[in-house]
C-alpha cells in the first residue's frame, strides 16, 4: 500500500535506530549500461502518454542490450524529483509524458514494465535516482514544479542554485524524502538495485547558511557538516533498503576522484576536481564503513591522461575496496568515443576493459550511455564482440527477407484522421493491406501506405506470402475537457513575472495570472493598477474552471539617472464574493533614460535573438567586447538598445553613468587576398552589426556622436558609401558594384574599434582542377546521439548516417575539382549547432553547405511528399543555393521543392555563402531507397559538387 507524505517524519525517526550491515551477493561480472531519461536522452526519445510507444521503445532498448551482451540496465527512474513510476511522493516526469504530473495512458507503469521485460531477458534492472535535484534545465524552475509537489508542501526544504531547485541536504527532513522515495520503489517493484549518480551538493556556494545555523551546532566547519549530511542520507537509504528488501543492492556512481594526494595522503595521484570537496561526497569512507554494496566511480579519462590517468584511478579504487566486501564497478565514458585524440575510436574503451581484467577487485563495468553506443556502429560491434553478445541479432535488419511494419512499431491511440504506414517487404511478391494490394513500393521493397482513421478501433493487417503483421490504431475524438476545481483562488505559480524584470520608462510590462473564469482580476505595480482581460469570457453554468488573464502595465518615469525597484506585481481576484491576493515572485525595476545599465559581450561571440527565450530564431552575431545599453530584462534574457535580446549568461552587466555617444576618430581601408576591410577607430566599444539586401550592405554602429562617410575609392567591391545618423546610431550604406558576385561580410571588434570585412568573390579556373585555391566547408547534419529523421528502417539507418555518407562522397568530388574541403564532422559524433558555426567562423571558407535529409509527420500521404530543396537566410547565399538546386533537379531528375528563406541556425554565417540542402524525405519509401543506397548517395554528391562548381564559374 502506498504511504502518504506524512510518513516522512516517522521514517526519519525510525531509520536512525536500524542496524547497518553489508550484503553478500553474486560476484558475476557486471556488464551494465546507463539508460538516461533526463532531457529524453535515451528513453523515451520523445515524451508521450502513448503506452504502446513507450513499451515499444523499452523493448527495443532491452533487446539491443541483450544482444550486445549486457546483463544489467541502470534506468534513470527519477531524473529530478519526478518519477517514471506511479509514485505517491513525486509527480509523473515531464520527460515521460510531456507535462509534469501527467500519467501515461491506460494506467501504464514504465518501471514495472521495464523490470518485467528485463528479467525475462536475464537482465538486472537497477533504479537510477538523482537524490537531491528537484528541477533540471533552464528558465523559471518553479514553473516546472506541480502544485502538489513536496517542494511546494515543504518549501523550507528547497534551495535554488542557478536555474534549478534542490532539496537542502542539511535539512533532516530532506533525508527522509529521499529515503521514503527509495522505500516506495523497493517495496513495490522487483528492482535489483537502487543506484545514485554523482550529484549531491551542486556547488560549494550552496545557500545554506541559515540551515547551518540551525542544524550545524557542534561543527566549526560548514564543509564538514555538509559532508556528514550526505553521509547520513546514504546511511539512511541503506537502512531503508536492508529493512524492506535486503536482496536489493545499493550503489553509488561518484565522480572518479575522491581526493588528490596533494589534498590528502590517502588520495590518488591526480590533479583533478575532487568529490570530497566539490560534492561533499566522502565516497572512500562509505566503502570502508560498508554503507554500500557497490561503488561505481566514473573514471571518464583515458589511459595516459596526465591530470587523471585511468589506470592510476582504477588501481586506487581497487585498493580502496580490497577486503571491504563492497564491489567495484568502473564507469566508462563511451560518450567520448568519436571525439579526438585517444577517444577518436572505440579502441580506448577496449583498452580500458582489458585493463580492468588485470585487477581482480574490478567486478565489472557500466557504460555511459545506451544512446551513444547505438549511435556508434564500430563501438557497438566492439562491445558486442567483447561481451560475447549476439551480433546477428543486433546488426542484421529484422526486416531482411521478410515483412516488417516499421511505423508504427506498436498499436497506439491517436486523434488524427489519417496515418502513414511504412515498412519493408519482399520486393518480388505482392504486398496487401486489408486485402488490397499496396502499390507504392520501392525497388528494395520499402513501402508506404496512407490510411484514413475512423473513430474508435481501426485494425490494419499487412500480408505477404503467408506472413502477416497487424497494427491497431484507436482514434479518439480529440475533444478536450477542462479541469473542474473545488475552490476559487489565484494560481500563484502562474503569476508574471516569475523572475526579475528591468524595463525603461514607457515600455510595457506584460502581466498575467491564471484565475477562475468570470472573475475580476487586477494587477498593481506601484501606483498603477490595471484590470486584466481573460483569455475567454465563457462561464460554465456549474463548477469552477480556470483561464488565463493578461494585461500590460507601463513602466513609470522613475529616476533619470538610477535603477529603481518598483517592488512586485500584486494580483487581486474577486470571484462571486471570494477574494484572493498574491504577489509575483519576480521583482520589477525601472532604469532611467540617463542611467545606462550596460552589457558587455564576454565571449568571442554571442547570438542575439528576436524575442526573449530565443523563440523566433536568432538574428545578429555580436563580437566579444562590444557594449550596449540594457533596456529590458526578462528572466534569463536582456533586451539591448540594438533591439534584440541576448542571454544574460553571455554578457557581463555593469553600470556606467558616464556612458554616452562616442566619436569615430578615423577610418581606414585595407585589402588582402580574401577580404577588403574597413576599420573604424573609436573611443568607446559600441555594438556594431551589418546586413545585406538589394545590393546594399548596411553597417550600423550604436552610440555615435556624428556621421562619418568612409572613403571607398580603393575598393573593387564597393561602389559608394553614404552615412546617416539616426538619433545616436550611425548607418552607413555601401552600394555593391556587382550584387551577383557579392559573397559575404563580417563585423568584428578590435582593440581600436570596429572592423567590417567584405569578402572578395572567388572564381573557378579553366584548368583541370577548377576549384584549386577555393575552400568549401561541408557539414553533415546531426550525428552521435542526435539521429535526425529515423526514416523507413528507423534507427537501423537514420538521417545522420545518410548525411555523413553523402557528405564524405561530396568531399571526394570537390577535392577532385581541386578544392580544399573542411568537414565539421567525419565520424558519428555529436556536434552542437554552435560547434558547427564556430568551425565555419574560424575557417571562413569560400562556401559552407550543410547536408541534410528531410522528414515530415506521419499524418498525411507521404508518398506524395518528396523532393530536393535548399534553405538560406542571407541574400548573399542565394546564388550558390540556387546553383546547387538547379543541378540536382535538372541532372538527376529529382523533384524540386524549391528554395526557402529559413532561419536555420547553421545558415547564419554571413562571411561566406551559407546554405542547407534537404536531399529528400526519409519517410518516403522511394526517396529513402534512393537516399540510403550507395548509388543514390554518389549521384547526389556528384550533383552537389557540380552545382558548387557552377556557382564559382
Amino acid at each position: 500500500m502506498k504511504k502518504k507524505i506524512s510518513v516522512l517524519l516517522m521514517l526519519l525517526m525510525l531509520l536512525t535506530s536500524l542496524p547497518t550491515f553489508a550484503l553478500e551477493g553474486s560476484y558475476e561480472e557486471m556488464r551494465g549500461v546507463w539508460v538516461a531519461t533526463v532531457l529524453n536522452l535515451d528513453y523515451p526519445l520523445k515524451a508521450t502518454t502513448d503506452s504502446t510507444l513507450l513499451k515499444a521503445e523499452a523493448v527495443e532498448i532491452l533487446d539491443n542490450a541483450e544482444a550486445m551482451g549486457f546483463n544489467a540496465v541502470f534506468l534513470q527512474v527519477r531524473p529530478s524529483s519526478d518519477a517514471f513510476y506511479d509514485s505517491t511522493y513525486f509527480p509523473w516526469s515531464a520527460y515521460l509524458t510531456g507535462d509534469p504530473g501527467r500519467a501515461p495512458q491506460g494506467g501504464f507503469d514504465p518501471l514495472a514494465f521495464w523490470v518485467e521485460e528485463a528479467h525475462e531477458r536475464g537482465i538486472e534492472l537497477h533504479a537510477w535516482i538523482n537524490p537531491y535535484r528537484i528541477t533540471a534545465g533552464y528558465g523559471d524552475p518553479w514553473a516546472k514544479v506541480t502544485e502538489d509537489h513536496i517542494a511546494r508542501k515543504y518549501p523550507h526544504l528547497v534551495k535554488q542554485y542557478g536555474d534549478n531547485l534542490y532539496f537542502d541536504p542539511g535539512q533532516p527532513m530532506s533525508r527522509a524524502v529521499v529515503s521514503a522515495g527509495v522505500m516506495e520503489i523497493v517495496s513495490q517493484y522487483d528492482v535489483d538495485g537502487i543506484h545514485f549518480d554523482d550529484y549531491f551538493y551542486p556547488t560549494t556556494d550552496f545557500d545554506d547558511a541559515e540551515t547551518f545555523a540551525t542544524y550545524g551546532k557542534g561543527y566549526t566547519s560548514i564543509h564538514d557538516w555538509r559532508r556528514d549530511n550526505v553521509t547520513e542520507m546514504v546511511k539512511m537509504v541503506q537502512k531503508t533498503i536492508n529493512r524492506i528488501a535486503p536482496e536489493v543492492s545499493f550503489g553509488i556512481s561518484p565522480f572518479g576522484i575522491w581526493a588528490n594526494d596533494s589534498y590528502s595522503p590517502l588520495g590518488s595521484a591526480t590533479r583533478g576536481n575532487q568529490s570530497y570537496t566539490a560534492h561533499y561526497a566522502d565516497t572512500r569512507m562509505w566503502v570502508k564503513e560498508g554503507y554500500l554494496d557497490y561503488i561505481n566511480p566514473q573514471i571518464y579519462w583515458n589511459i595516459g591522461f596526465e591530470i587523471a590517468e585511468y589506470q592510476t584511478l582504477v588501481d586506487w579504487w581497487s585498493d580502496v575496496v580490497a577486503g571491504t566486501g563492497v564491489k567495484l564497478y568502473i564507469g566508462l565514458a563511451d560518450y567520448k568515443v568519436g571525439s579526438s585524440g585517444a577517444w577518436a575510436t572505440e579502441a580506448e574503451i577496449l583498452r580500458q576493459l582489458k585493463y580492468n581484467e588485470t585487477r581482480p577487485e574490478v567486478a565489472g563495468s557500466v557504460h555511459f550511455r545506451y544512446g551513444t553506443i547505438m549511435a556508434l556502429p564500430a563501438l557497438k560491434a566492439a562491445i558486442t564482440d567483447y561481451y560475447g553478445g549476439s551480433p546477428q541479432e543486433l546488426f542484421v535488419p529484422p526486416v531482411s527477407g521478410g515483412l516488417e511494419v516499421t511505423n508504427p512499431v506498436a498499436d497506439f491511440t491517436s486523434s488524427q484522421s489519417g496515418y502513414f504506414f511504412t515498412g519493408v517487404s519482399d520486393p518480388g511478391t505482392p504486398l496487401f493491406l486489408n486485402g488490397k494490394e499496396v502499390d507504392m513500393r520501392s525497388e528494395k521493397g520499402y513501402f508506404g501506405a496512407f490510411v484514413t482513421l475512423e473513430n474508435g478501433i481501426n485494425r490494419f493487417t499487412f500480408t505477404q506470402q503467408g506472413q502477416s503483421v497487424t497494427r491497431v490504431i484507436t482514434r479518439t475524438t480529440g475533444s478536450w475537457e477542462p479541469t473542474r476545481y473545488d475552490r476559487a483562488a489565484l494560481t500563484a505559480s502562474t503569476a508574471l513575472p516569475g523572475t526579475m524584470v528591468i524595463g525603461t520608462p514607457g515600455a510595457g510590462l506584460n502581466v498575467g495570472i491564471n484565475a477562475p473564469m468570470g472573475a475580476t482580476v487586477t494587477a498593481a505595480l506601484g501606483d498603477k493598477t490595471v484590470t486584466l482581460t481573460p483569455a475567454t469570457s465563457y462561464e460554465y453554468p456549474t463548477g469552477i474552471y480556470y483561464t488565463s488573464y493578461s494585461g500590460v502595465i507601463p513602466f513609470p518615469a522613475g529616476s533619470r539617472d538610477k535603477v529603481v525597484s518598483l517592488g512586485n506585481v500584486t494580483y487581486t481576484m474577486d470571484y462571486k464574493g471570494i477574494t484572493d491576493t498574491v504577489q509575483a515572485r519576480g521583482g520589477v525595476l525601472v532604469a532611467g533614460q540617463e542611467a545606462p545599465l550596460m552589457a558587455r559581450v564576454k565571449t568571442d561571440w554571442i547570438d542575439t535573438y528576436f524575442q526573449a527565450g530565443g523563440s523566433g530564431g536568432s538574428s545578429f552575431i555580436l563580437a566579444g567586447g562590444m557594449e550596449d545599453r540594457v533596456v529590458y530584462m526578462l528572466g534569463d534574457y536582456l533586451k539591448l538598445s540594438l533591439g534584440t535580446w541576448v542571454k544574460k549568461s553571455d554578457v557581463t552587466l555593469f553600470y556606467d553613468t558616464a556612458y554616452g555617444p562616442g566619436e569615430i576618430e578615423r577610418v581606414g581601408f585595407t585589402s588582402d587576398d580574401r577580404f577588403e576591410s574597413l576599420s573604424f577607430a573609436l573611443d568607446h566599444s559600441p555594438v556594431a552589426v551589418a546586413s545585406y539586401a538589394g545590393g546594399i550592405l548596411t553597417l550600423r554602429i550604436q552610440d555615435v556622436s556624428k556621421a562619418v562617410t568612409p572613403d571607398v575609392s580603393g575598393s573593387r567591391i564597393i561602389e559608394s558609401a553614404e552615412a546617416t545618423l539616426e538619433g545616436k546610431d550611425l548607418y552607413i550604406d555601401f552600394k555593391i558594384k556587382d550584387p551577383g558576385t557579392f559573397s559575404g561580410f563580417l563585423v568584428e571588434k578590435t582593440d581600436e574599434g570596429i572592423l567590417l570585412q567584405v569578402k572578395k568573390p572567388v572564381k573557378a579556373t579553366a584548368s583541370a582542377r577548377p576549384l584549386a585555391g577555393i575552400t568549401v566547408m561541408v557539414d553533415p547534419g546531426h550525428g552521435g546521439s542526435d539521429t535526425g529523421a529515423l526514416g523507413i528502417t528507423r534507427s537501423l539507418y537514420p538521417e545522420k548516417a545518410v548525411n555523413l555518407a553523402t557528405a564524405t562522397l561530396l568531399k571526394s568530388e570537390l577535392e577532385a575539382y581541386g578544392a580544399e574541403v573542411l568537414m565539421t564532422r567525419t565520424t558519428d559524433t555529436t556536434l552542437s549547432l554552435r560547434d558547427r558555426l564556430d568551425a565555419s567562423l574560424e575557417a571562413r571558407p569560400d562556401l559552407f553547405i550543410s547536408v541534410h535529409a528531410n522528414s515530415v509527420a506521419l499524418d498525411r500521404d507521404i508518398n506524395q511528399v518528396k523532393g530536393f530543396s535548399v534553405h538560406y537566410i542571407h541574400e548573399s547565399a542565394g546564388p550558390a543555393a540556387r546553383s546547387v538546386l538547379t543541378e540536382a533537379v535538372t541532372t538527376l531528375g529529382r523533384p524540386s521543392r524549391g528554395e526557402s528563406l529559413n532561419n536555420f541556425y547553421v545558415v547564419r554565417g554571413t562571411w561566406a555563402p551559407t546554405f542547407l540542402v534537404e536531399m529528400g524525405f526519409m519517410v518516403n519509401p522511394v526517396e529513402f531507397d534512393y537516399l540510403e543506397s550507395p548509388e543514390g548517395q554518389e549521384a547526389l554528391a556528384q550533383a552537389l559538387a557540380r552545382g558548387i562548381l557552377e556557382y564559382f564559374r
